[in-house]
């Protein structure tokens, strides 16, 4: 007994070598913890007795440029360790060839062979960081599936009893954030919202534990999205219901989860459907149905929708992907409850894409073209009323389920039914009680309704509104009223400057990034007194997010309404945003998508003075 018990423990010993690897090394796309930009990846990392040897990937749009700061390091175990040499040019712009697709080394002071993870800091101010890269030489492999942290009683929730009546109530939510994993590094998590009447967005920042805690108005049923910041990655989506005392538990993982679903997708190519978010709210077991069990129509990038397509054709190849996903919910091993609302989900779904068939058409010509330009006379004909009415003949649009799944509010306004035209009415106020402009007589319109959630809710949400516009008339500038184009009407008083207007809004990530790019351009390279700077954002925007972003955005700022913002976006084609329009010292306005490439509109702007 005693011989083996000396065997066993020298194969312990010998396995702890193995998985420490002591010694020089490479390590082939290793696990990485963290990173908070899915342009930049860590292909190798190499250990020496004489260096640390990092191979970097950076996948951009052809024609973009990426920018390696010569302050670059990389850390372990609280020591730094300076960069020593490069393989590409430091501190200077590197425009990305045809592919978009790019592979550089950095060479760092060599890190002790017993180091397990190292971190890379591009500089403290960028975007580039990325966290606990893995250089033991052990396989990569997803964490487990409930992490430590995660109290018995969620891994152990019964999941059979499933809930999935909408709760239409006006009331808030205490919502307990607990990230496991956390590293304050990580940064802050925002939290998205989604409910039947729009969107909404509230940020928690963590302590140094990973736990926060607020108590957002929820209207109705709500899915909620938290996202870290640093890194735009979410993990995962649940329902939550008005008044709610619930603790919601976010596995950092799922950051490493992302990254090896983009390095390695041939390996892990179902890691990005690992749900890692879990609560004990009102919705729970069918949180965790849906997680376990994703099912969602791929329209976007799909080769069976082509730009070119008949709105019959279109229809065609809509139905054949919702029936299949139909299927894929019938074969399922859950709850007939969770099948059912499954099921819901999928048709909604598809009807908000006939409804957002435009969207499909022009994402499809971008794609294949890489440019907008002659996108409008391309696309002429694409699905309407008509089809999406057809579409929805054979779907319970009526049934109360519906009223919990986002995508339901985007069909509405094509559909016929009573239930239908009583919601699309609540949307209506709803998006007016929003931006402050709900009157009496509107609100009116809502009494009498199937509940009394429609009129308690939107007059909620204009008190709501009420106190947010009394701050922001202090930080923005007033919408000019005229009888001409509103555009000029706005730009009119900076004739004889040269005016950058940036059109925006909170929810817009890359509209974020470009802020921050932007920013240091004002006391810097573009810091001209001829030159202003006007943001236009409209009331898509969460108003409180929106007063306190703008308090770092230096410039003039106006909130605009839907209407006035549709008519600027005709006006210059707006296919997206960020988007740009310089206006020059004779007040001659011209749209430019290109500078979005931060080079090109240094290049603008300074041509313009």
């Amino acid at each position: 007994m005693k011989k083996i018990l000396l065997t066993l423990a020298a194969v312990v010993c010998i396995l702890a070598c193995a998985c420490s690897k002591q010694g020089p090394r490479k390590v082939e796309k290793p696990y990485v913890a963290a990173q908070t930009s899915n342009q930049l990846f860590a292909e190798a990392v190499e250990l020496t007795d004489t260096a640390t040897i990092v191979t970097f990937r950076s996948v951009q749009r052809p024609g973009w440029w990426i920018e390696v700061d010569s302050g670059a390091v990389i850390s372990a175990d609280g020591r730094t360790y300076a960069m020593t040499s490069s393989s590409i040019a430091l501190n200077e712009h590197i425009t990305m060839g045809e592919s978009g697709d790019t592979v550089f080394t950095l060479t760092f002071r060599p890190v002790p062979f017993e180091t397990r993870s190292i971190d890379f800091i591009e500089s403290p101010e960028s975007s580039w960081k990325i966290y606990g890269i893995d250089v033991t030489g052990a396989p990569a492999a997803p964490a487990p599936r409930f992490a430590e942290g995660l109290p018995k009683e969620i891994r152990d929730l019964d999941t059979t009893a499933v809930f999935t009546e909408p709760v239409l109530e006006a009331a808030p939510a205490e919502i307990r954030l607990h990230v496991l994993g956390y590293r304050p590094e990580y940064g802050k998590v925002k939290i998205y919202t989604q409910d039947l009447a729009g969107t909404g967005e509230f940020t928690i920042v963590p302590d140094e534990n990973g736990n926060g805690t607020v108590s957002p108005m929820l209207y109705g049923t709500t899915a909620l999205v938290p996202v870290f910041e640093d890194s735009r990655i979410d993990g995962g989506e649940v329902l939550l219901a008005p008044g709610d005392n619930v603790d919601i538990y976010l596995d950092a993982a799922v950051i490493g989860d992302n990254n090896l679903a983009v390095t390695r997708s041939d390996e892990f190519p179902d890691l990005d459907h690992i749900n890692r978010i879990f609560d004990n709210g009102r919705y729970a077991a069918l949180n965790r149905v849906r997680g376990s069990h994703p099912v969602e129509l791929n329209i976007y990038g799909n080769d069976r929708f082509d730009w070119r397509m008949t709105p019959a054709q279109f229809v065609d190849s809509l139905t054949q992907e919702r029936d299949e996903a139909l299927a894929l919910v019938a074969a399922m091993d859950i709850p007939e409850a969770a099948r059912a609302y499954l099921s819901s989900e999928v048709n909604m779904s598809a009807l908000a894409t006939l409804a957002n068939a435009r969207d499909v058409y022009r994402n499809g010509y971008y794609m294949e073209k890489m440019t907008v330009e002659g996108i409008n006379d391309s696309i002429q004909t694409v699905p309407g009323n008509d089809e999406i009415r057809a579409f929805a003949a054979n779907i319970d649009i009526d049934a109360p389920v519906n009223l919990i799944i986002s995508d339901y509010s985007e069909a509405v306004p094509s559909l016929e039914s009573p239930v239908a035209a009583e919601v699309g009415n609540y949307l209506k106020m709803f998006r007016k009680a929003k931006s402050g402009r709900l009157t009496e007589a509107d609100a009116q319109t809502l009494e009498g309704a199937s509940t009394p959630f429609y009129a308690q809710a939107v007059k909620l949400r204009q008190q709501q509104a009420e106190k947010e516009l009394a701050e922001l008339r202090k930080a923005t500038l007033p919408v000019p009223e005229t009888d001409g184009d509103l555009f000029d009407a706005i730009v009119a008083p900076y004739k004889g400057k040269v005016v950058l207007v940036d059109l925006w809004n909170t929810w817009c990530g890359p509209c974020r990034a470009a802020l921050a790019a932007n920013e240091p351009l004002k006391t810097g390279e573009l810091s001209d007194p001829d030159i202003v700077w006007l943001y236009l954002a409209d009331e898509s925007s969460n108003m409180s997010t929106y007063a306190d972003m703008i308090k770092n955005i230096k410039g003039n700022h106006m909130m605009l309404t839907a209407d006035q913002i549709a008519a600027i976006r005709k006006r210059f084609d707006v296919d997206g945003i960020p988007y740009y329009i310089l206006v020059d010292r004779s007040g001659k306005a011209v749209g430019h998508p290109d500078f979005r490439d931060h080079s090109k509109l240094i290049e603008g702007i300074k041509g313009a003075l």
